[in-house]
């Protein structure tokens, strides 16, 4: 499932359930059919009497038999990467990324890998973005990191842009990336701001006074990571303080 945890107030997000499952449907209706012509499997010998009542089917050339193994080939194919994706979605069942209170965690390393972590103090910001590819535009989740060290992790799915931007593709998610975003922020921001600081109806406009400092912006889609530590209350028009989501 999605959203808080309620063990430790975090959050997670999860990949939904393999869209293209139909494609093993297909694929084992093209594995049959081949298997059909070259090994006699049903439904072939069936449809073939319906075709040819009372007499014996001619025999199939050698264009017919290239054509058999092709469509075997590509079923198999087809059934064996689909039943591979969704036994991966039941085994790992595990976030792509989870937030706590120390930070992020992100599941991206393969199915049986630790996560990589990212403490909040590395973490300058989060937001929901883009990237255009040749089918068009997907969507990911932009996270700013100030710690360089972390750019030498290698992660499945994402990659890094400029500025120290970790880019996740979001395409399979259960939650867009922008509401990901805005609950990963929530998750955040919950060490910057006391309890009675979530009853303001404007929290950017005051001072937190927890720890002494206030809650960093969220990175914006077209401006860069900015690396500076946040040190003081951001105005009015920041938009960050608690529940906030990605600009």
């Amino acid at each position: 499932m999605n959203g808080r945890d309620s063990m430790d107030g975090g959050a997670a997000v999860y990949r939904r359930f393999p869209r293209n499952w139909y494609l093993a449907l297909v694929g084992a209706v093209i594995v049959l059919q081949g298997g059909g012509v070259l090994f006699g499997w049903p439904p072939t010998p069936r449809i073939l009497e319906l075709i040819y009542p009372g007499k014996a089917p001619p025999g199939f050339e050698s264009r017919d038999l290239t054509w058999a193994w092709a469509f075997l080939i590509v079923g198999a194919v087809l059934v064996v990467w689909v039943v591979g994706r969704v036994i991966g979605w039941l085994v790992g069942r595990r976030p792509v990324v989870r937030a706590g209170p120390d930070g992020l965690a992100l599941f991206l390393g393969g199915p049986w890998s630790s996560p990589m972590s990212i403490p909040w103090d590395s973490v300058d910001g989060i937001s929901a973005g883009s990237v255009e590819g040749d089918y068009g535009n997907f969507p990911t989740l932009r996270i700013g990191v100030s710690d360089p060290d972390l750019s030498a992790f290698r992660l499945w799915g994402a990659r890094w842009t400029e500025n120290g931007v970790l880019s996740i593709a979001a395409g399979d998610w259960k939650t867009p990336p922008r509401e990901a975003a805005e609950l990963l922020l929530e998750v955040r921001d919950r060490r910057y701001w006391s309890p009675e600081d979530s009853a303001i109806e404007d929290p950017a406009a005051e001072v937190p006074a927890t720890e002494g400092r206030a809650a960093p912006e969220a990175l914006s889609e077209e401006a860069p990571v900015s690396s500076a530590p946040a040190s003081s209350a951001p105005d009015s028009g920041s938009g960050a303080g608690p529940g906030s989501g990605a600009k």
